[in-house]
């Protein structure tokens, strides 16, 4: 078919073939050929007799050639392309891509913060469909985990923190890029990707959407905030303070550099502690005890015979009266 040039080392499209196609589909005003014209082209007067996997070939071929994307009759990308059995009504279609600088900072973004990857750098409708793709489903996978409502979660426990900490603007930050992520225009969401505000850290939103379940669970955790709660009454009690003031620490960090989950429910546990009613004392004394007393004179020893009286008259109990005395020599 001449379509390609091979060598000792490589084999490279020849680009003559492709340009002429492009020079007939451009004369004959057919900006999205179809899969069918094109397989036409590539036999125009079909003495070749090539299999249909072959013409199918050319098609993607001249779709890479072109940077041009192959979509379905009803303009969804066809991703997974089988030669032989592309649709004759599918079209390959020119579409708009996004500037090199916007899909470069786009791609380390999408790696850093989700670890997605397209296999290559290359900014083409391929690699585009492949990258927002994947995007779309770690996109969906955050929203699931919340992590888009981690800032409103952090805003109802404001009264515990002051001002507009690190976690909070992360968390919001978060919520704004998975906002931009949820679009259909491909460019758009790129684009959003790469202009996304970064409040803190992208290690701080990378950690965020890692955590986010197990973030929001924490801070949607009424018993551990009620026992906080009831903490906050207790002014001038220095160990409430104490508390309270790694709670507002561990509120404010992110998530980078405080696990909140686990924090939470140690300083939940203390507060718990410190509300709880304590224990009465358990008495020493032996069960039936009534009264008790010493005397070290004959002076205390009519003190203590008016309290022995006194003790006698304990009603409905019968008494037993104990009595010890010594006289020791000084």
């Amino acid at each position: 078919m001449g379509l390609v040039q091979i060598g000792d080392a490589a084999a490279v499209v020849r680009p003559q073939q492709f340009q002429d196609w492009k020079q007939t589909l451009l004369q004959e005003g057919e900006n999205a050929p179809t899969v069918a014209r094109l397989r036409k082209l590539a036999d125009a007067d079909g003495f070749a007799g090539y299999q249909k996997p072959v013409l199918d070939f050319t098609v993607l071929a001249f779709r890479t050639f072109s940077h041009r994307d192959l979509v379905a009759a009803d303009g969804q990308a066809i991703l997974e392309a089988v030669l032989g059995k592309l649709s004759a009504d599918a079209r390959v279609v020119e579409v708009p891509l996004p500037e090199e600088t916007v899909w470069q900072k786009a791609l380390a973004r999408a790696g850093k913060l989700f670890g997605s990857g397209v296999g290559g750098k290359a900014c083409n409708p391929g690699n585009l469909n492949k990258l927002v793709a994947d995007l779309a489903k770690k996109r969906d996978e955050a929203a699931q985990a919340r992590a888009g409502h981690v800032a409103a979660l952090l805003a109802q426990r404001s009264a515990f923190y002051q001002g507009d900490p690190p976690r909070l603007r992360t968390a919001r930050a978060v919520e704004t890029l998975l906002a931009k992520l949820a679009t259909a225009d491909k460019v758009a969401l790129v684009r959003g990707l790469a202009d996304a505000k970064v409040e803190t850290s992208l290690e701080a939103m990378q950690r965020h959407l890692v955590d986010s379940a197990t973030i929001a669970r924490a801070l949607d955790d009424k018993m551990v905030f009620q026992s906080l709660d009831a903490l906050a009454a207790l002014a001038g009690n220095p160990d409430a303070a104490q508390v309270l003031s790694e709670v507002a620490k561990a509120l404010e960090a992110d998530e980078l550099h405080v696990a909140i989950a686990p924090k939470l429910t140690e300083l939940g546990q203390r507060a718990l502690q410190i509300v709880a009613p304590k224990p009465k004392p358990v008495s020493s004394k032996p069960n039936g005890f009534v009264a008790s007393g010493v005397a070290s004179s004959l002076g205390q020893l009519d003190t203590e015979r008016a309290k022995i009286t006194e003790a006698l008259k304990t009603p409905g109990a019968v008494l037993d009266l104990q009595l010890t005395w010594t006289v020791r020599k000084p």
